[in-house]
């Protein structure tokens, strides 16, 4: 049985979905979080609620757009989240920095024309940092440094402390951005039919202890040894449970067989995904079709969309 692989393909329309969602999606998540900022800010939940965000918007445009590139997702990933961390972190520039900077020009010398008032802030960032805009006013940032509150204690970071805990930020944005983003990219897509496979229905199980006697069998392409070692439906924990993907649109098209080891840890279900393989109807048939099998168990997951499992 061979690997099943995203075809790295993809559609005009999910090619400028993703470059949309990345600019705009990611400059309001950004936008949206320093907003919230204002009120309270979690060095933690912070990113992972950004990531989150981002990568599920991805993800609808991976879905939508029929996008099976992991690589171009990842790319945008990378993308999406400098742009909302960019975004954030400019706002608190454009805005708080200036007004603040505005307000302490109108206390000191009363009102100035804004193009001189710029000026003069630019003069003074330059003089302080050696760059002018928003480049001058991180470094200045990084320079003063700032405090991170973690109940009755606290840190300053300051200098390469400061742009260490920004880059962490930013990569663990973009590291959750991808796993959601890439992770829909890499979902099986039948290119035959045009489209995603629908979720998976579990045709049989193999006891724990022949699992990898089957997986070899399988490896080698030997299903009708293979077969042998199947049970109908799902069996007792623990146990590989065999999930079929068909198209009904396209029941000719392959089938995609994923191999699950079900177990029990901590009194909670685990599921883990051990392999994806593409199989012929007529090789699934053989796989499944067992003596001790329920009869219509291949025709039901190659025919059927409602999914059982995930």
């Amino acid at each position: 049985m061979k690997r099943y692989r995203a075809s790295g393909r993809f559609s005009f329309g999910g090619f400028i979905g993703l470059i949309l969602v990345s600019l705009l999606g990611g400059a309001a998540i950004g936008g949206l979080a320093f907003a919230v900022s204002h009120l309270i800010y979690l060095i933690v939940l912070f990113p992972i609620v950004m990531g989150a965000i981002g990568g599920g918007l991805l993800a609808l445009v991976v879905k939508g757009g029929k996008v099976r590139s992991p690589i171009l997702v990842f790319l945008f990933s990378v993308l999406i989240g400098v742009v909302m961390i960019g975004t954030m972190h400019f706002l608190d520039y454009y805005i708080d920095f200036r007004n603040e900077f505005h307000n302490a020009v109108v206390e000191n010398s009363g009102e100035i024309p804004a193009d001189e008032e710029a000026g003069f802030l630019d003069e003074i960032l330059e003089e302080e940092t050696g760059d002018k805009g928003f480049v001058g006013y991180m470094k200045l940032s990084a320079q003063e440094g700032f405090t991170i509150t973690r109940g009755s204690s606290e840190t300053t970071l300051q200098g390469t402390g400061a742009w260490v805990y920004w880059g962490a930020e930013l990569v663990g944005v973009i590291i959750l951005s991808a796993i959601i983003g890439v992770g829909a990219a890499r979902q099986p897509f039948n290119e035959e039919a045009g489209e995603w496979y629908p979720m998976g229905l579990i045709a049989g199980n193999v006891a724990w202890d022949s699992r990898k006697a089957f997986r070899k069998l399988l490896k080698n392409g030997d299903y009708n040894e293979a077969a042998r070692l199947v049970n109908p439906g799902t069996g007792t924990m623990p146990y590989l449970a065999l999930v079929v993907q068909g198209t009904p649109s396209a029941p000719q098209s392959d089938v995609i067989l994923s191999l699950k080891e079900i177990r029990l840890n901590r009194g909670k279900t685990i599921e883990a995904t051990v392999m994806n393989g593409v199989l012929s109807p007529s090789e699934a048939r053989t796989l499944l079709r067992t003596s001790t099998a329920p009869k219509d168990s291949v025709e039901t997951a190659l025919s059927q969309s409602s999914p059982v499992i995930g």
